[in-house]
């Protein structure tokens, strides 16, 4: 399937999409409130790092698994390149690195601001309960080490599950309802000025008796 044939991408339905973003809640979930506090009750690792392999492991790693998963079964092929396209992966060129140089400045910025200055001043301390060692001790540099791995996965895991997989097919099913809106409107609006010539609304389907409208 190329790019061309996005169109051909089924619609999707409450109950999948419904399972697709519970799912990864759950998980999440299970992760937050079991997996962290148990690990972290053997007092074997950093918090932080007990944190990268519970979150990595149970929801991140899935979810990256999952949308590649997903579609390359869509598209017949688990071939990188087919997968890619499905996904709507390409190489960033020309104003794109303006586009996304320029926001991830005005992210990093604003999350400083946030951060940094608006949450201090109404007493709120923007440090996750699991990075309490932070800034990190001379003893503890070594969780740099594990964060790269953690990273990659919070990002693409994401990112190809929430923009890859599912956001064409939510595109291909709000598309579907708005051209069923469309033609709901025109229906109406031949009906109302007498369009029977309208080769895209036929007349018998506007008025049962197979007449077409009628004047006074």
């Amino acid at each position: 399937m190329g790019t061309a044939d996005m169109d051909d991408l089924r619609s999707m339905r409450p109950l999948e999409l419904a399972g697709l973003f519970g799912v990864p809640t759950a998980l999440n979930t299970l992760a937050c409130r079991l997996a962290i506090p148990t690990v972290d009750g053997w007092d074997v690792l950093p918090i932080e790092v007990t944190y990268f392999l519970c979150v990595g492991l149970l929801v991140l790693v899935p979810m990256f698994a999952w949308a590649l998963y997903l579609s390359g079964r869509e598209v017949g092929s688990f071939r990188a390149k087919e997968i890619f396209k499905r996904m709507r992966v390409h190489r960033i060129k020309g104003q794109e690195w303006l586009w996304t140089v320029s926001t991830f400045v005005v992210l990093v910025a604003s999350s400083f601001v946030i951060a940094k200055i608006l949450m201090p001043s109404f007493g709120l301390d923007a440090t996750p309960f699991f990075f309490e060692n932070m800034p990190l001790a001379p003893e503890n540099m070594w969780i740099l080490a594990v964060w790269p791995a953690f990273f990659f996965f919070n990002i693409f895991g994401e990112e190809f599950l929430w923009r890859g997989y599912i956001q064409p097919r939510q595109e291909t099913t709000h598309r579907e309802v708005d051209l069923a809106r469309s033609r709901s409107s025109l229906g109406h609006l031949a009906s109302a000025d007498g369009a029977r010539s309208d080769p895209c609304v036929p007349s018998d389907l506007l008025h049962p008796s197979g007449r077409g409208p009628t004047h006074a």
